[in-house]
């Protein structure tokens, strides 16, 4: 039997008996209270009793008026305290039958009493009224007498039915707490024979097992609580006997993990040395950059104003003397040399992007945006182009480099629908693309999809220079920008329908 089984039938016992004890109370509570009610009234009837017995007597000695009055008024209290006790244990006994007979003979005796002395009937008899009188006086006082014997045998009953409730309140209290004492009794030793022993044994194990002895099980545990604590103790010296196992192995991990700790700090420092070679071969190299570039912008610009110079003046002072071939020649040179100037302004202006120091802002697109076009607005008053924009252009990014970035895409749009009437261009955010996205959309010439790779490259043209003008640089300085912008730049495009540009730019930190 399991150990909460007895506990709960022990629970269920000590229950059961509180509320028989409490039962046993309530009836010897409610006997001694009864007893104590019929010991009122027993005491009352006789002090009724003895009262009626007094006045009767005054009244056989004096025959007054007002003792009369008092005698029928103690009779009546008598009456109201004999239909009491009728409801009481008193009706079970002789005593009160008695009693009620010899008030019942009292009363009679004393009303004939009063009616001879009185002269309301007419007694039929041949003895003389006095003689008669005398008779029933006595009759009347020996009544008056039983009565007083009759209450007092009354009154004697009910000390004895209070010591009999009180007896049986005491054996039944005495009962219950004896069965209660031995229930108690033989759950003690039940509890001492089913719990003191394994405790003692759970408690030799621990010891057992907190001396090393991780071994150590209990064999063939009860099926009560204790054989469950007993089955748990075996679970836990398993558990502690293989982590104790696999403590060796942990340190053997422990101990190649600070080595390869040590290793990576020493690569970490051998990479930061590195780094700093790199670094410093970075800036020199950089620095021959700048020297490179400071080559292109003098020392070959130089050679080319001299050409240019040579043929605008051949133009200028031998223009008459030049057939339409020679000045056609003339006119080339000069053309040629603006556009390798252009071309060394633009291969400057791409070197250099990589080179700024990015100032992060926010930026308004949508406000450099409107700039722009209404720039290339005024440069070509004769153009008619629908522009359409989104509300909110807000970027975060450098405000230099981006106004360049849109500037090239712009540019190329006006450009390449400069042969549509109805040209049309836009600038949004793609917010169903995701954070960050933005385009560039125009109607103009397009391009076939297969040479996209070619868009982003310097020097890479997918149209001629005499159907529009450019150098090939716009676009690659624009995948730079947006690259330093931890963005990407993309384009989606058909012939004859239009061109797309798609850019995204980092996301400031916190923002979504």
């Amino acid at each position: 039997m399991r150990i909460t089984t007895i506990i709960r039938a022990f629970g269920a016992f000590v229950l059961a008996s509180i509320m028989v004890a409490v039962i046993a109370v309530y009836f010897s509570y409610e006997t001694i209270n009864r007893v104590q009610k019929e010991r009122y009234l027993a005491g009352a009837v006789t002090t009724s009793t003895s009262d009626l017995a007094n006045l009767t007597g005054d009244y056989l000695l004096f025959r007054h008026e007002r003792v009369k009055l008092q005698w029928l008024a103690a009779s009546g209290n008598l009456v109201e305290h004999l239909r009491s006790l009728e409801e009481t244990s008193f009706l079970q006994t002789q005593s009160l039958p008695t009693l009620n007979r010899t008030y019942q003979k009292l009363a009679r005796l004393f009303e004939q009493l009063i009616s001879l002395e009185s002269g309301e009937v007419a007694w039929v008899s041949s003895t003389s009224p006095s003689i008669l009188n005398r008779r029933l006086t006595a009759q009347t006082l020996a009544a008056s007498r039983d009565l007083q014997a009759a209450a007092l045998t009354l009154a004697d009953h009910e000390p004895t039915a209070l010591s009999d409730a009180s007896e049986l309140g005491f054996r039944s209290m005495a009962t219950l707490a004896g069965a209660t004492l031995a229930i108690l009794a033989a759950t003690w030793l039940l509890i001492a024979a089913r719990v003191g022993a394994p405790v003692q044994r759970l408690v030799s194990g621990s010891q057992v097992l907190a001396s090393g002895d991780l071994a150590f099980r209990f064999d063939d545990p009860s099926k009560d609580e204790l054989g469950d604590l007993a089955h748990a103790f075996n679970l836990m010296a398993e558990g502690l006997q293989s982590t104790t196992a696999s403590r060796n192995e942990l340190d053997r991990e422990i101990a190649d993990r600070r080595a390869a700790e040590a290793e990576i700090k020493s690569l970490n420092k051998e990479l930061e040395a590195r780094v700093a070679q790199r670094t410093a071969e970075l800036t020199v190299l950089n620095k021959e950059l700048e020297a490179f570039s400071y080559s292109v912008s003098h020392d070959l610009r130089a050679p080319l104003r001299t050409v240019d110079g040579f043929a605008r003046a051949l133009l200028e002072d031998y223009g008459d003397r030049l057939d339409a071939d020679g000045r056609h020649f003339a006119e080339r040179i000069c053309a040629g040399t603006d556009r390798m100037a252009q071309l060394i302004d633009d291969l400057l202006k791409l070197s250099r992007i990589s080179r700024i120091e990015l100032t992060f802002a926010t930026v308004d697109l949508g406000t450099l945006a409107t700039t722009i076009m209404t720039d290339l607005s005024t440069r070509s008053p004769d153009r008619a182009v629908a522009f359409a924009m989104d509300g909110d252009l807000s970027a975060w990014g450098d405000k230099s480099l981006l106004r360049a970035a849109l500037t090239n895409l712009l540019e190329n749009a006006w450009k390449f629908t400069s042969a549509n009437g109805a040209a049309k261009i836009s600038f949004r955010r793609c917010q169903e693309m995701g954070p960050g996205i933005y385009a560039v959309s125009d109607n103009g010439a397009g391009f076939d999809m297969k040479y996209a790779g070619k868009l982003f490259s310097p020097f890479q043209r997918l149209h001629t220079s005499h159907e529009y003008e450019g150098t090939g640089i716009g676009l690659a300085t624009v995948a730079r920008i947006i690259h330093r912008h931890g963005g990407n730049v993309w384009a989606e495009s058909a012939a004859g329908v239009g061109t797309t540009m798609f850019f995204s730019l980092g996301q400031k930190e916190g923002d979504t």
